[in-house]
């Protein structure tokens, strides 16, 4: 039994399906299955039975879902001891976060890794995904965290959290007073916020989820930050698609529309030149945000 198997496991058992737990582990489906068939062939116990699209644990998997996750948290605990001894993080860094995720990722990450480590210094950055792109490509940038920007020469990536593009709107919208059989037929009543297009960056602004859900949205604005979107859908009767890390952000004001949306994945990504590997420092910042995102 090895610590990544009882961690796909986990997440497989927290969320009840295997496609949810593959999409917030950044892996494919086939390998939380894989995993799953070699404990319980090593256990020789069924950990999970099928309900239709839902996966649920067996007696025998309820108690090694109680382990794994006291187990996964005592590993998580060491690391954390670990790291904060470890000597020789230190240097000056240049970091940029797109809006939204610079606020609440990558500064809290910082705060984290520097308050062990105080000779690190850091500049951190607010910026669009595009600019964080071309700044990492020149080497302005040693480590960007950014909305799915797309592959390029110039620099490696990390997948550092698997998300799930969403369609919300304000807890209060008129949509929520529809049964969720109407939802989808009624949106187009109300207008569209969304993201703003750049180059180098996926976007939701013709995001093939409205097409497959036969949506012609009148687009009524248009925001470079997930915090500025969901202040304005907060305060209208826009909707809009966003990743469903930000409807768990706790001041949020926003809920999913439509319970049974099909997958529309978006990941959360964090980029270097492709020239300057990162070294101990920005490794230990990427696990930091790691565990920060997967916490919601």
């Amino acid at each position: 039994m090895k610590l990544d198997q009882l961690h796909y496991f986990s997440a497989a058992a927290r969320f009840e399906h295997i496609g949810k737990a593959a999409r917030t582990l950044a892996i494919s489906p086939s390998a939380v299955s894989h995993c799953i068939t070699a404990l319980e062939q090593e256990l020789g116990q069924l950990l999970f039975v099928r309900d239709g699209k839902r996966m649920l644990l067996t007696s025998a998997g309820k108690r090694l879902a109680e382990r794994a996750e006291h187990l996964l948290g005592e590993v998580a605990s060491l690391k954390a001891e670990l790291s904060a001894v470890t000597p020789g993080l230190e240097g000056h860094f240049r970091l940029a976060g797109a809006h939204g995720l610079s606020s609440r990722c990558l500064v809290p990450a910082w705060a984290q890794l520097s308050q062990n480590h105080p000779k690190l210094c850091g500049e951190i950055y607010s910026l669009r995904s595009a600019e964080i792109v071309g700044r990492v490509i020149t080497g302005e940038i040693d480590l960007g965290v950014c909305f799915s920007p797309q592959s390029h020469p110039g620099f490696e990536t990390h997948i550092i959290y698997q998300s799930e593009l969403v369609i919300a709107a304000r807890k209060e919208h008129p949509i929520f007073k529809l049964r969720p059989a109407l939802r989808r037929t009624q949106l187009d009543r109300f207008p569209m916020a969304a993201p703003k297009a750049y180059q180098g960056i996926d976007n939701c602004e013709t995001h093939p989820l409205l097409t497959t859900l036969g949506l012609r949205p009148q687009l009524q604005f248009v925001f470079d930050s997930y915090e500025v979107g969901s202040q304005y859908l907060a305060l209208s009767n826009s909707f809009a698609l966003i990743p469903d890390w930000v409807l768990r952000w706790p001041d949020s004001a926003l809920q999913k529309v439509l319970p049974d949306q099909p997958a529309a994945p978006v990941t959360i990504a964090a980029i270097w030149p492709k020239s300057r590997p990162p070294v101990m420092a920005m490794q230990r910042l990427i696990e930091a945000m790691e565990g920060l995102l997967s916490d919601g």
